[in-house]
């Protein structure tokens, strides 16, 4: 398996996780213990995709944010009902550099899918599950802030682990 299809596994697999202490209740039908901040590599979401509906080229190097999505040790979470996402709260003026900063940072790479667009659809299948605890923003900016301080490329690094090579994932694990 070449290195950016285990790195999408390993990230999908090692997902980053934050307490946010103790059971989560929420307004969906089961309580969370944790979020899973989870990143992907453009080039590997392209390679899936074969090329076909990626939109942004060239691709970055950067791993992306994918999401951050309600979890527990226990049992699999219900779907949120939180309140929707909003697109006016999205662009009022006051949240221009964090909207910039997800441009960078949570990035579409659909055809035809905005970067809004993707972000009302992970908000309104994950983040809503958080309205109780965070408003909208506190949860995108949440999520720019782990990204910030957990850079895939930057964790593989530390561990000997670079592209262009192959590993076993037992032996990147180690």
């Amino acid at each position: 398996m070449k290195f950016l299809e285990t790195i999408v596994f390993m990230v999908l697999g090692i997902a980053l996780s934050f307490d946010i202490g103790g059971n989560m209740s929420c307004n969906a039908a089961g309580q969370y213990d944790y979020f899973q901040f989870v990143q992907e590599s453009p080039f590997v979401f392209c390679k899936i995709m074969d090329g076909n509906g990626c939109n942004i080229l060239p691709l970055p190097w950067i791993f992306t944010i994918h999401g951050l999505w309600p979890s527990n040790f226990t049992h699999r979470h219900e779907p949120c009902v939180g309140a929707q996402f909003s697109r006016d709260v999205m662009n009022e003026a006051s949240n221009n550099e964090l909207r910039a900063d997800l441009e960078l940072s949570w990035r579409s790479f659909i055809s035809g899918r905005s970067n809004m667009d993707f972000w009302e659809y992970e908000y309104n299948t994950h983040g809503k599950c958080s309205d109780h605890k965070f408003s909208q923003m506190q949860y995108f900016d949440r999520a720019r802030s782990l990204w910030k301080q957990y850079k895939a490329h930057t964790l593989f690094s530390n561990r000997s682990i670079e592209p262009g090579k192959s590993y076993r994932f037992t032996d990147a694990m180690k």
